[in-house]
């Protein structure tokens, strides 16, 4: 992430045309985020190339991340959703049973 401030400009739709060169190359720059609205909401914003490639890539992190949880889902798509959720329940409960013992070892020495 870059961390660099965006403004934020606002203009109304119909008046996209007439935005000029330096209003698009502080878009083209990346110093504003122009957004254009239509009966006072946001119908369309103009973004940097790298902000695009930005919210490109967000988007295929996202897909990448919904296809394995879809891949997991079909590996377990035979379990029985309530067995599984006891399984959890005590994995969950042996785990904070060892750190509580490991946190009851430490504080003795």
């Amino acid at each position: 992430m870059s961390g660099r401030k965006h403004r934020r400009k606002i203009a109304q739709a119909a008046d996209a045309l007439k935005l000029g060169g330096a209003e698009l190359a502080e878009v083209a720059r990346g110093d504003v985020r122009m957004v254009l609205q239509q009966d006072g909401k946001d119908v369309v914003a103009l973004i940097s190339a790298a902000d695009l490639e930005r919210l490109e890539s967000l988007d295929r992190r996202t897909a990448e991340g919904f296809r394995a949880i879809e891949a997991i889902w079909s590996r377990n798509a035979h379990l029985d959703p309530e067995e599984v959720e006891r399984d959890i329940a005590e994995a969950i409960a042996e785990v904070r049973a060892e750190a509580r013992a490991h946190k009851s070892a430490a504080s003795h020495t």
